[in-house]
C-alpha cells in the first residue's frame, strides 16, 4: 500500500494481514483482512457541509470487488479504479488543508493521466521510426537487387555477343583457307 503525508499527516502500519492507516487530526480508518479474503474498511471523520473529503484506496483482486456506503449505496468495481468525484482543477479549492490535499489529489492524477498518454505516444512514435527505417531498407535492398539482375544480364549478353563474333571470324578465316587448299595444290600441279 501507498500513503502520501501531508500536512495534516497520517500514520500506516503494516501487522500480520491487517493494515491499519490512522489519520492524525480524524478518527481512525483501519482496513483489516477478515475471513474468506474479506475485507472491511470502517472509519469515520468529520466533514463539514459543502466539503468533500479525498481518500484514495486501492483495491486489488482477481475477483469482483464490492465499495458500499452507508446511505446503502453500492458500486461493483472490477479491473477499474475507484477515484473522488472531484476530478477538474476548476473545482479546487486551495484556500485550507483539505482543499490543498484534494488539489494535489487531482493534480497527480492529472500528471499520471499526461504520463501515460505520453507514453502511449513515444511508443507509437518508436513503431513508426522503426516502420519507416525497415521500408527504407527494403527498398534500397530492391534498388540494389534490380542493379545486380540488370548488371548481370548485359555482362551475360555481351559475353555471349563476343563468342558469336568470334565464331563468326573463325569460320570466315576457315574458309578463306579452305579456298586457299585447292588452289594451292592445282598450282602445283
Amino acid at each position: 500500500y501507498r500513503v502520501t503525508r501531508i500536512a495534516d499527516g497520517f500514520q500506516a502500519k503494516n501487522d500480520s494481514g491487517s493494515v491499519s492507516i490512522t489519520a492524525t487530526d480524524v478518527d481512525s480508518i483501519a482496513l483489516v483482512g477478515g475471513a474468506g479474503n474479506t475485507s472491511t474498511l470502517d472509519g469515520t471523520a468529520a466533514v463539514a457541509t459543502g466539503r468533500t473529503k479525498l481518500a484514495t484506496i486501492e483495491l486489488t483482486s482477481s475477483d469482483k470487488i464490492a465499495v458500499t456506503g452507508d446511505a446503502g449505496t453500492v458500486a461493483d468495481v472490477f479491473g477499474a479504479t475507484a477515484a473522488s468525484t472531484l476530478s477538474s482543477v476548476k473545482d479546487l479549492d486551495i484556500t485550507d488543508a483539505d482543499g490543498s490535499q484534494d488539489a494535489i489529489a487531482v493534480i497527480d492524477a492529472a500528471i499520471a493521466g499526461i504520463d501515460a498518454q505520453r507514453a502511449d505516444l513515444g511508443a507509437v512514435q518508436n513503431r513508426m521510426n522503426f516502420t519507416i527505417s525497415n521500408l527504407s531498407n527494403i527498398q534500397s535492398n530492391v534498388s540494389d537487387a534490380r542493379s545486380r539482375i540488370q548488371d548481370v544480364d548485359f555482362a551475360s549478353e555481351t559475353a555471349q555477343l563476343t563468342k558469336q563474333q568470334i565464331l563468326s571470324q573463325t569460320s570466315s578465316a576457315m574458309l578463306a583457307q579452305a579456298n586457299q587448299i585447292p588452289q594451292t595444290a592445282l598450282s602445283l600441279l
